[in-house]
């Protein structure tokens, strides 16, 4: 059943998409579509995560 959930997430995400993608920039943009970031925003290790209201947390090894 996920499975099946996922697979139509990716159908309902192509919804709007430019035409004349590279295979690769459709997977971007569907990608974001689901996820509402590039991979690349979603694995930085510097980016702040939010930890409460109001309060921000650097998550970067670089203090």
């Amino acid at each position: 059943m996920c499975a099946e959930m996922f697979e139509t997430s990716k159908q309902l995400a192509k919804i709007g998409m430019p035409e004349g993608l590279s295979d690769l920039e459709q997977q971007a943009y569907v990608f974001e579509r689901i996820y509402g970031e590039t991979p690349e925003n979603l694995i930085r290790t510097d980016k702040p995560t939010k930890v409460g209201p109001n309060r921000w947390m650097n998550t970067s090894s670089r203090q």
